[in-house]
């Protein structure tokens, strides 16, 4: 009987196992991909992980294409050039604070913080002030055929800000050039304001191999200068000359000229004196940023876009201040944290291994 049993107990359990074992794979397998399959978060974290080597190429590429593009487009070249002067504050003086991210003197965060966030709204009204001017007081069209123009200005008025317009260039489709001499008389007091005018037309490589070149107009049909006039009544506005392009004359607005402007470039400067202080105590707690060359950076381009705004080219304006801002400011702040730094810095603790 046991071998009866022994022989019949294998030949009915077999089928059992043998079916078995072929559905434990598909079920293994099947529970394998369950556990394997990412969700859309998990796919999102492994991707930025890849391109993390490449994070900054990726970002130069982000932010430069569509400046390079906009910049060959006539019609977004003004909003660009809005978008990049009152944008480039912001970034300079975000990234200065990102270096103290992961600082633990919560004193000395709140001390950068401060100075950063004073030098970007006053980086900030400087240059909104140039592409924001206020109403003019009067304008005066001047010709060799009427040489001067009365413009009625508020009595306690000293500072004018001179927009000198050669509206003759609108009309030419050519390269030109022209001069123009302007006096302004108020009182017993005059004023002298001379300039260039011009209209230039660049080719530019293809940014294709096999595209057509392209070609750009460079159109600085406007001058900005700052005058002092004392006396009482209106200014007279007088043409002394115009030659080339704007023989037949040029354009004269006159706008009051902000009182705060060398205000808020010397704020701006001792801005970025105690940031250079609040760097050397940074360098003291071993933590590192450049906050007083951000500072730097911002105070030089908000001077450059001060004086030297052309309202026909924004853009050129703003890039070339953005160039200019970097290579000195930017530089000159960076080399006198880096030696600061040098001196101030406390001197690593060296551990003592017992005999």
């Amino acid at each position: 009987m046991a071998n009866e049993n022994d022989d019949t107990t294998p030949t009915a359990a077999a089928p059992a196992r043998s079916v078995a074992n072929r559905t434990r794979p598909s079920a293994r397998r099947a529970a394998t991909q369950t556990a394997v399959r990412p969700t859309p978060k998990a796919s999102l974290s492994l991707l930025l992980e890849r391109l993390a080597p490449w994070k900054n190429l990726l970002l130069i590429g982000c932010v430069g294409v569509p400046i390079v593009v906009g910049s060959r487009i006539d019609a977004v070249r003004p909003t660009e050039a809005v978008v990049l002067a009152l944008g480039l504050p912001v970034v300079v003086i975000a990234l200065a604070l990102n270096a103290l991210r992961e600082a633990r003197h919560t004193g000395l965060l709140v001390a950068f913080a401060v100075v950063g966030l004073a030098a970007v709204v006053i980086g900030e009204a400087e240059v909104a002030e140039s592409f924001f001017p206020g109403d003019a007081f009067g304008m005066a069209d001047l010709s060799p055929r009427s040489t001067d123009h009365q413009i009625s200005v508020p009595a306690d008025v000293r500072d004018f800000r001179v927009e000198v317009d050669g509206t003759a260039l609108h009309t030419l489709h050519s390269e030109a050039r022209g001069r123009y001499e302007i006096e302004l008389r108020r009182g017993g007091e005059r004023q002298a304001v001379s300039g260039e005018l011009s209209r230039e037309l660049r080719t530019s490589r293809p940014m294709m191999r096999r595209g057509a070149p392209t070609r750009s107009l460079l159109l600085h049909d406007a001058d900005i200068r700052d005058v002092q006039l004392g006396g009482v009544g209106p200014v007279t506005a007088h043409l002394v000359s115009a030659e080339g392009a704007v023989e037949s004359g040029v354009r004269v607005q006159l706008r009051k000229a902000s009182s705060a402007d060398k205000l808020l470039l010397y704020a701006l400067g001792c801005l970025a004196v105690l940031a250079l202080g609040l760097e050397l105590a940074a360098a003291r707690l071993q933590n590192r940023t450049n906050l007083a060359a951000a500072v730097a950076v911002l105070g030089v381009f908000a001077y450059d876009i001060a004086h030297r705004f052309n309202p026909s080219d924004p853009l050129g304006t703003v890039m070339g201040g953005a160039i200019f801002a970097l290579m000195t400011g930017g530089l000159g702040g960076w080399v006198l944290g880096m030696v600061g730094a040098s001196f101030f810095k406390r001197p690593a603790a060296v551990e003592k291994t017992p005999a």
